[in-house]
C-alpha cells in the first residue's frame, strides 16, 4: 500500500533521486573525479577517506606507529661495524667497463668510510691481468683468485657458477660482515652505519607479493622444506653475517643427506632459470637467526590483491604475513643504491638516467651547499627517487618515506668528515667538467675516468 499522501510518481522520483545519489557517491569515491564541481555540504558527503593500506595487519593505520620506526640508531657502533665489515664482488674481467662506470664511479663519491672491499675473480690469465690492473686504484681491493667447480654442479652455466661462487665467500673473506654488490650496483647517497645497520644487525629488505621470476620461491621451498617468505634481491649491498652463510649450507646438507654441490646441481637442472642466493641467505636468516637482523618488508604493489591464498607456488600464504610481518617492520626505509642495468627510469629522461641520479645524490649529500651552481634545479626537501625504488619495486606511494629520508639525512650530516665532503665537491666538479651539454640542458652520461 502507499501512503494516502504519497502517489506513485512521487515514489518513483524519491526512489531515482536516491538511486541518483548512491550512484555519484560511488562515483565520486573510486574515480575521484567528477565534470561538475559539487556544492561543498555535498562534496564533504562524499568525500573519500583514505584506507590503510591492503597490506597492513589488522587494526593497524599509516599512523598507528610513530614515524621513526627504528630509523635511529645508536652511532657509537660505526667504527666497530666497519672494522668488522668489507663489501664482496665476484665478477670476471669481462665487466671491467661496468665496474668501472657503475660501482666504481659511484663508490668515488658516496664511500667515504672504510669499504674492505674484495674482488674474486676467476684464476685465468685474463683475470689476472685485470686483477693487476685495478688492485692499485680506488677503491683498492684486495683481490682474490678462485678455481671454478666442476662444471657439471652449475650445469656449464656461466651465471649459475657466480652464484653458487658467493655461496662459498669464506674462500676468499674472513670479515664478521659481508656485503655483496654486483658490478652494476650504484650508490645513490653518502653511507652511513645506520644506513646498512640497526646496531650491530645487519639491515635486511625483504619483498613479498607477486614477482617475476617464479621459480625462485621453488628453489627456496625446495632446499629448505618450507616456503620461501621474501625475495632478496632488492638492495645492495646485501648484508649478512659470514658465520651463517656457512651454517646454511651445513643445515641444508643435513636436512637432506647430501652435499650443498649435489644440492646445488639438482636446484639449478630442476629449475634453470637461475638461482637466487640472496633469497637462500636472507630467507635463512629469517628463519634461524631473526634476532640478529633488522627486517624491513615491503609489498610489491600499494594495495595488493591477492589472488589466491597463496600468490606463488612456494612463497608463504598471506596469513603467515599477517601474523609474523609487523606494522614497524612495513614502513619503508631507505636504500643505499640501484642496480642501475635492471633500474627503471621515468620516461621524461635519458635512457638509464645516471647523470641526473648521480647528480641528486651528490646535491642531497651535502652538495646543495657546496655546489650551488650544479644544484639550482634540485629540491631536496622532495623525495628522492633512488631511495625508495629498485628494480621494479617503488616505496614511495607509502608516506613515511619522508620521515626515513630525514633520518638518514640526519646520519649523514653526523657522520660528514672532511674526506666525505671532499669527495661530494670532487664529484660536483667532475659533473661540471664538460659534462653538461648546453643546448639539451642535460647531463651528460658520467662514465668517469676515475684516477
Amino acid at each position: 500500500m502507499v501512503s494516502p499522501g504519497l502517489t506513485w510518481r512521487t515514489l518513483a522520483f524519491l526512489c531515482f533521486a536516491t538511486l541518483l545519489l548512491v550512484g555519484l557517491g560511488v562515483y565520486v569515491r573510486h574515480f575521484r573525479f567528477i565534470l561538475i564541481p559539487l556544492p561543498p555540504r555535498l562534496s564533504q558527503l562524499f568525500r573519500r577517506e583514505e584506507a590503510p593500506p591492503s597490506d597492513m595487519p589488522p587494526g593497524a593505520t599509516p599512523t598507528s606507529v610513530a614515524p621513526s620506526c627504528n630509523y635511529s640508531v645508536p652511532v657509537d657502533s660505526g667504527e666497530d661495524i666497519w672494522r668488522d665489515f668489507g663489501l664482496y664482488l665476484r665478477m670476471f674481467h669481462g665487466g671491467k667497463g661496468i665496474y668501472e662506470s657503475m660501482l666504481r664511479t659511484s663508490m668515488k663519491y658516496f664511500w667515504s668510510v672504510p669499504s674492505n672491499i674484495t674482488i674474486v675473480l676467476d684464476n685465468t690469465p685474463q683475470d689476472r691481468a685485470f686483477g693487476e690492473e685495478i688492485a692499485g686504484k680506488f677503491p683498492f681491493p684486495r683481490i682474490c683468485y678462485e678455481k671454478k667447480y666442476d662444471p657439471k654442479y652449475y650445469h656449464g652455466n656461466g651465471h649459475n657458477f657466480m652464484q653458487l661462487s658467493m655461496l662459498y665467500p669464506e674462500h676468499c673473506f674472513d670479515k664478521k660482515y659481508i656485503g655483496f654488490v654486483d658490478t652494476d650496483t650504484f650508490f645513490t647517497t653518502s653511507i652511513t652505519p645506520e644506513l646498512l645497520f640497526n646496531g650491530n644487525k645487519p639491515r635486511v629488505i625483504g619483498l613479498y607479493g607477486t614477482d617475476y621470476v617464479k621459480s625462485w620461491p621453488k628453489q627456496t621451498e625446495f632446499l629448505f622444506k618450507r616456503k620461501e617468505v621474501f625475495k632478496c634481491m632488492t638492495y645492495f649491498p646485501v648484508v649478512m653475517k659470514l658465520e651463517h652463510i656457512i651454517e646454511m649450507r651445513q643445515h641444508l646438507e643435513k636436512l637432506h643427506n647430501k652435499t650443498f654441490l649435489e644440492l646445488f646441481q639438482k636446484v639449478t637442472k630442476k629449475h634453470p632459470a637461475k638461482v637466487s642466493q640472496f633469497n637462500l641467505m636472507c630467507n635463512y636468516a629469517w628463519y634461524f637467526h631473526s634476532n640478529e637482523y633488522e627486517f624491513h618488508a615491503q609489498i610489491k604493489f600499494p594495495n595488493f590483491k591477492w589472488d589466491k591464498p597463496t600468490q606463488l607456488i612456494g612463497r608463504q600464504p598471506r596469513e603467515y604475513y599477517r601474523k609474523h610481518v609487523t606494522a614497524q617492520m612495513q614502513y619503508p626505509f631507505p636504500r643505499a643504491s640501484v642496480h642501475l642495468r635492471w633500474h627503471p627510469t621515468p620516461r621524461e629522461t635519458d635512457p638509464r638516467d645516471k647523470p641526473r641520479m648521480l647528480r641528486d645524490g651528490l646535491c642531497y649529500s651535502g652538495g646543495a651547499t657546496w655546489c650551488p651552481e650544479l644544484c639550482a634545479g634540485v629540491n631536496t626537501s622532495a623525495l628522492q627517487r633512488e631511495l625508495f625504488v629498485f628494480e621494479d619495486t617503488d616505496w614511495r606511494w607509502r608516506h613515511e618515506c619522508a620521515a626515513a629520508q630525514q633520518a638518514h639525512y640526519d646520519h649523514v650530516v653526523l657522520h660528514m668528515t672532511p674526506s666525505a665532503q671532499a669527495q661530494i665537491v670532487q664529484g660536483c666538479t667532475d659533473m661540471r667538467a664538460g659534462m653538461y651539454d648546453v643546448k639539451r640542458g642535460v647531463y651528460k652520461d658520467p662514465t668517469l675516468k676515475v684516477n
